[in-house]
């Protein structure tokens, strides 16, 4: 009991998911040592549903022998049940939060990658305002340049929507 009790402990101090990529990562790691010094521990869990079978038998054969009953079985049963669904439970606690935080870890690197590669074309625009010094020839040029941009910047609508739905 007192095994399982630190796992629950520790998962439970666990606060919301990380902020930033660094602490997420380190949360990750953490989360994947718990879960591997959990599976390590299954062992112990087996032997003990071992040792309740091995006593299950003995007082069966009592049973049948002698028609002793052994009173605390029942609830030794019960408690074995009990220690087998707190070890999945917590398996299954760890795989789902480790999914969890793949998941944010993934968006947060598809937010910032989309991000950056708008930011990076933004950067880029150039300015095809018309000055007071500049000819017909040139004011035209610039309007079909600024028509040019009007459509690359409705194409990259598409990316700001990803930048804003990985930004959730």
């Amino acid at each position: 009991k007192t095994l399982l009790s630190t796992y629950e402990n520790k998962l439970a101090r666990e606060e919301v998911a990380p902020a930033d990529l660094t602490s997420l990562e380190k949360t990750q790691r953490e989360l994947g040592d718990i879960g591997s010094d959990l599976r390590s521990q299954k062992s112990v869990i087996a032997e003990t549903d071992q040792n309740l079978r091995v006593a299950k038998a003995s007082c069966d054969n009592m049973a049948i022998k002698f028609q002793e009953h052994c009173p605390v079985i029942e609830r030794q049963e019960a408690d074995v049940q009990k220690l087998n669904k707190r070890y999945n439970n917590l398996s299954r606690q760890i795989d789902t939060r480790s999914q969890s935080l793949q998941r944010g870890k993934m968006a947060y690197k598809n937010y910032r990658n989309d991000y950056d590669n708008l930011n990076s074309w933004l950067s880029r625009v150039p300015n095809y305002e018309p000055r007071e010094t500049d000819d017909t020839r040139q004011v035209e040029t610039k309007l079909k340049n600024q028509r040019n941009l009007l459509s690359d910047i409705a194409r990259k609508e598409s990316d700001l929507n990803n930048v804003s739905k990985n930004a959730q």
